[in-house]
């Protein structure tokens, strides 16, 4: 127990140290509880601490939720995993036609090919999840169908369709019915409202400003787009989540997944190549199901993270230990889950002390400097245009429709419900930024010598819309 204390005392400091406001940890051995931390604050203004019972988004370890699902119908021989997704659901349909071979695996470790297209749950919030099948052709083929990993939440938003049709209960319900009430899940939700309704619940927290104060952030709703990323749970209750992972999909007596859907879960399927602390003592082995896998000094570990705004969960279990632990955090973007997950099993292989935080932040310093956009350059060329010839409306058919519009002596662009300055940069090219994420627009002028379309640049290639 002393070393579980001095693992808690760590990751106060941790937590302290990196200006953030709360943490809550449950760790699981040899089918016990043996950790069971809330630290800081749920909510920082009126100084409340979280307890077990404190609801926290999980962000995209709802994925693996999803992948149980798709794993307990195909146990009961209502999905095949291997065949192709258009015998359920035929309107998903691919650009790309060699991806219309795909098959739920394909979309559960994220090796379609299709773009990750984030754009479209941002300007689209409240799109119907029976629609995003039908939208998917609109979408550009980044890569060639089974080529490589390439991470998409509006996949699994699509496999959460993929539950409804197979099973006839809305992918909400199926969860609920078939994997939160066997596992005593009586508080998780999926949609934010519940959560706050319940009283015990954690605010969202993003650092702000050149001195990174904490400030409270608004939630994220994702709609149709829930089975991505949208359960909100508490510790307590997570843990048996763990526990039915490391007992073969085994709880309370009752076979929830199959011991053989278990292995298929949690075997990994394709490389990846984001992994945070890639190293000499971590080693990915790829995406499985819903989850990752990867080798900790020699011993498999089996994890997937989660962001949302203000938001950010860790969920990871080691089998070989029989040991697994979950940790969310009420700030976005921290690397605290993931270092306090590696921490908690080199504690257990007895391994020496090592700052799994500054790993995690050198790991998410090179990713994000990867997928950002460069800052744009001062402007450098004269517009071809007056500033009202930019003017108008632009539509694109799956992501939707951006407007352009004189705002005082500049443009500005309607983007994702906000009115966003937009900045000169060189010639037909203006920048702009969205929760502090660069972005970029670039028109097009015809052959008629009138502007004809508006290129969108945001966390990946360019975008036409039409004027």
């Amino acid at each position: 127990m002393e070393d579980f204390n001095k693992f808690i005392q760590s990751q106060k400091q941790a937590l302290e140290k990196a200006g953030q406001a709360g943490m809550a940890i449950c760790a699981v051995k040899d089918g016990e509880v043996v950790i069971e931390s809330c630290l800081g604050f749920r909510d920082v203004d009126r100084k409340l601490p979280p307890t077990p019972n404190t609801l926290f988004p999980i962000g995209s370890n709802t994925k693996a939720f999803t992948a149980a699902a798709l794993m307990i119908l195909a146990d009961r021989g209502k999905v095949k995993l291997d065949a192709p997704i258009q015998d359920i659901l035929p309107e998903l349909v691919f650009a790309d036609d060699s991806a219309n071979t795909a098959t739920p695996r394909d979309l559960l470790c994220h090796r379609t090919g299709l773009s990750r297209s984030d754009l479209l749950w941002i300007m689209r919030p409240y799109i119907v999840r029976k629609e995003l099948p039908l939208i998917i052709k609109g979408l550009d083929q980044a890569f060639p169908f089974r080529s490589t990993y390439l991470y998409n939440n509006i996949m699994y938003a699509c496999l959460g369709r993929l539950v409804e049709v197979a099973d006839g209960r809305k992918w909400e319900q199926f969860v609920k019915e078939e994997i939160f009430e066997p596992l005593g899940m009586k508080t998780a939700s999926f949609d934010i409202d519940s959560s706050v309704s319940s009283g015990d619940f954690s605010l969202a927290y993003e650092k702000s400003g050149q001195n990174g104060s904490l400030e409270s952030v608004s939630f994220s709703r994702l709609h149709g787009m829930a089975p991505a990323g949208a359960i909100n749970a508490n510790i307590r209750e997570i843990s048996n989540w763990i526990r039915l992972h490391l007992q073969k999909g085994l709880f309370d007596g009752k076979q929830i997944i199959s011991e053989s859907g278990i292995r298929d879960l949690t075997n990994p399927q394709i490389p990846v190549n984001d992994n945070l602390v890639e190293g000499s003592e971590v080693k990915s082995l790829g995406y499985a199901l819903g989850w990752s896998a990867a080798c900790q000094r020699g011993e498999i570990v089996v994890s997937h993270g989660g962001n949302v705004n203000g938001s950010t969960s860790e969920i990871g279990f080691m089998p070989s230990r029989n040991a697994g632990i979950a940790i969310f955090v009420n700030s976005g973007s921290s690397v605290l889950p993931m270092a306090a997950m590696h921490s908690y099993f080199d504690l257990l292989l007895g391994a020496s002390e090592k700052d799994w935080v500054m790993e995690a932040e050198k790991g998410l310093s090179a990713l994000m400097e990867q997928a950002m956009p460069k800052a744009e350059t001062p402007a450098q060329g004269n517009m071809s245009h007056d500033l009202e010839e930019y003017a108008g409306s632009y539509s694109h058919d799956a992501y939707g429709l951006i407007s352009v519009k004189p705002s005082g002596d500049g443009l500005a662009i309607r983007f994702a419900e906000r009115d966003l300055a937009l900045t000169h940069t060189a010639f037909e090219t203006f920048s702009f930024a969205w929760e502090g994420i660069p972005a970029s627009v670039a028109f097009e002028t015809g052959t008629s010598g009138k502007v004809e379309a508006a290129l969108l640049s945001f966390m990946g290639s360019p975008i036409r819309f039409k004027k």
